[in-house]
């Protein structure tokens, strides 16, 4: 059984485990290239949707909250504003989502230095 080099895979997710287990399938390569495209283009779509209706749900949510007989609840603000908090992780994981799609925004002047800041403030507030 040929041995398998897992140095390079050791740091990335589940579609490591998945590349690793196809590394076998071809030798020239191809299976695992195309194999990899279509794992990406599943990631590409999959983070879209999540950020999407993530966003659509943390609206919804902060209205309820807000605007129903729930504001008068004393757990309504907490959960108002943890609803902004996952809002505001969304919109900046959207930002680094644009980047998969080709949409360089971070080369700009401190965008990128904003979407770290912000995204590490929102992570802690949603705890």
């Amino acid at each position: 059984m040929p041995k398998i080099n897992t140095t390079n895979y050791l740091d990335s997710s589940a579609i490591s485990v998945a590349v690793i287990a196809m590394q076998n399938v071809d030798t020239n390569g191809n299976s695992i290239k195309y194999f990899q495209r279509l794992l990406q283009r599943f990631g590409v779509i999959y983070m879209a949707i999540v950020i999407i209706l993530g966003f659509i749900g943390n609206s919804i949510s902060c209205y309820v909250f807000v605007r129903s007989k729930l504001k008068r609840l004393s757990c309504s603000l907490y959960l108002t504003a943890l609803s902004i908090s996952d809002n505001g992780y969304l919109i900046c994981l959207g930002l680094i989502w644009l980047e998969n799609i080709r949409v360089f925004i971070f080369h700009n002047n401190g965008i990128c230095q904003i979407t770290v800041y912000l995204t590490t403030v929102f992570s802690s507030l949603s705890v």
